[in-house]
């Protein structure tokens, strides 16, 4: 078999790589979301990326649940973004809850049959891990594979979720770039000093002890962030104590989480086209929310603006050399990837998984002989 994931720049440009990829997001575990964006039950959202549609829920029990984004009279798309309550197909009327059941259908004399119990929505599987919401097209998989895939992540990346308080913001900025170039220049630091010179400075100075890869493409990289004459202020400011220790957490195949003084930065890379992406990055605070009368509180939404530019500032600037990344790379498809830095070492782990993934030969379905 020709490998498709190869070692040239054609791997951020060939549709049908891209292709093989859509396959392997949906065989893999993906996180979707975290538990703010399901305030209450009956509450959903859907979550699209290049190849699927998905109806993630509460149902009026409150349990967490997953489905196709199809109607399953005629396959037309039910919702889109945010909702609460029952949703109804704009094509036929057709009407499901929540929990997936389809509540009723228009004009209901006029077939012949129609056994409402057997035309739910398409299931997927949802679990929640901490205050992350992951997702498998497989509706047979559980928390227990879940696990299995994130190893020593679930425990880490769970806790780091639990800290979070409230959303402080969320930012969804579309890319002209490929989703694995996305994902490449969002966990290594080589770059911090030359695109982020104004806004972050120097940087982080990091050690090859610094990073951890594990298996399945997941890698950590955490290192030391004293806050020294700040840190009583923030103190002060925030009502906690404030973290002096980053760490950022990827977790195969797109997403990335981050604790950092006192905030939990969770984002995801969605894949669009071979050429394009999306970054979804949502920020949450990790103090608690105090009365509106508290003069911390209006001194903290005092400062918000400012927090808010500055990262929208940052997340610009990746944005630019990810697009002058794409133009490039396709203007040399056929040029060697070059050699990695230390700082890189969490790209190539993740490349590397990537393409032992999609180069394995597909493997023939299972016959009635096997059983």
């Amino acid at each position: 078999m020709s490998e498709l994931f190869g070692p040239t720049n054609a791997v951020f440009h060939d549709p049908a790589l891209f292709t093989a990829e859509q396959r392997l997001l949906r065989s893999s575990w993906t996180c979707v979301g975290t538990t703010f964006d399901l305030p209450a039950p009956d509450t959903r959202f859907v979550h699209e990326d290049a190849q699927r549609s998905l109806i993630v829920a509460r149902d009026g029990a409150g349990t967490l649940r997953a489905f196709v984004n199809a109607c399953t009279h005629r396959g037309t798309r039910l919702c889109q973004g945010r909702g609460a309550g029952r949703m109804q197909c704009p094509y036929h009327g057709w009407v499901f809850g929540t929990d997936g059941r389809l509540l009723g259908a228009s004009k209901r004399a006029g077939f012949k049959t129609l056994e409402e119990a057997e035309l739910g929505l398409k299931p997927a599987a949802a679990v929640q891990l901490g205050k992350l919401i992951f997702v498998h097209d497989d509706p047979r998989q559980t928390e227990a594979d879940l696990r299995a895939f994130l190893g020593a992540e679930a425990e880490q990346i769970a806790a780091i979720s639990e800290r979070a308080q409230r959303p402080l913001l969320e930012c969804r900025m579309p890319l002209r770039g490929n989703w694995k170039l996305a994902v490449s220049g969002a966990i290594e630091d080589y770059h911090v000093a030359f695109v982020h010179k104004q806004t972050l400075q120097k940087g982080r100075s990091s050690r090859p002890e610094d990073y951890v890869l594990r298996p399945n493409g997941h890698a950590v990289f955490s290192t030391a962030a004293p806050l020294g004459w700040k840190k009583p202020l923030l103190r002060w400011l925030g009502g906690i104590e404030p973290l002096e220790q980053f760490e950022s957490h990827f977790v195969f195949p797109n997403l990335l989480v981050i604790q950092i003084v006192g905030v939990i930065h969770v984002t995801r890379f969605v894949p669009v086209a071979p050429g394009e992406s999306l970054r979804v990055s949502q920020l949450y605070d990790i103090s608690p929310r105090r009365g509106w009368w508290n003069p911390l509180e209006w001194l903290r939404w005092a400062i918000m603006p400012l927090a808010r530019h500055g990262l929208h500032k940052v997340f610009r600037e990746d944005r630019e050399v990810l697009e002058e990344a794409q133009v490039g790379t396709g203007v040399a498809p056929d040029q060697l990837r070059g050699p990695a830095h230390m700082e890189e070492a969490r790209v190539e782990h993740f490349l590397a998984e990537v393409a032992r993934q999609v180069n394995v030969a597909p493997r023939p379905l299972p016959t009635a002989n096997d059983a």
